[in-house]
């Protein structure tokens, strides 16, 4: 006798799939002008962290350096940070260096050298809205092709 001639002799009945509300989507809505500033207001506040973020990136520094204080600059401007806590994720950016994939998680491990291609990704939750936007940055002097591909990705996002 085979040990799965029981399970197989007889069909699994299917159990009822129990009762789920989905949520519902939304769809597309007209905003009103207060609701575009508040938006624009988290979008100011994520270009706000970024920008200085690339203003004092240094070699030596980490990802886990960069990630505390972007979630303290996002806290003293009045928001939250958008990505710590989703499905557990534990960073306020997402960092990676070089050929990392995106969404990198931040880390002490992670130190930041010359020649570098740091890719940070950041979120702000402002009165209900998440503003959402990253920046790759050359860290002090990167390789011609590097840099080459930084710049052509750049003028491409702003031709659209």
């Amino acid at each position: 006798m085979n040990i799965f001639s029981n399970i197989l002799a007889t069909p699994a009945k299917p159990k009822p799939r129990p009762t789920v509300k989905k949520k519902q989507r939304r769809g597309i809505e007209i905003k009103s002008q207060r609701e575009i500033e508040i938006m624009r207001q988290s979008c100011k506040i994520v270009a706000t962290v970024l920008k200085e973020i690339s203003l004092i990136v240094k070699p030596g520094m980490t990802t886990a350096d960069l990630d505390a204080y972007a979630e303290k600059r996002i806290r003293e401007m009045g928001a939250t940070p958008s990505f710590k806590g989703y499905h557990g994720f534990p960073g306020s950016i997402c960092a990676c260096i070089n050929n990392e994939v995106v969404h990198g998680i931040p880390s002490k491990k992670k130190v930041i050298r010359v020649g570098d291609v740091l890719k940070v990704d950041t979120g702000a939750y402002y009165q209900e809205f998440h503003g959402d936007s990253c920046i790759t940055i050359g860290v002090v002097e990167v390789a011609p092709e590097a840099a080459k591909l930084i710049r052509v990705a750049e003028e491409a996002m702003y031709k659209g």
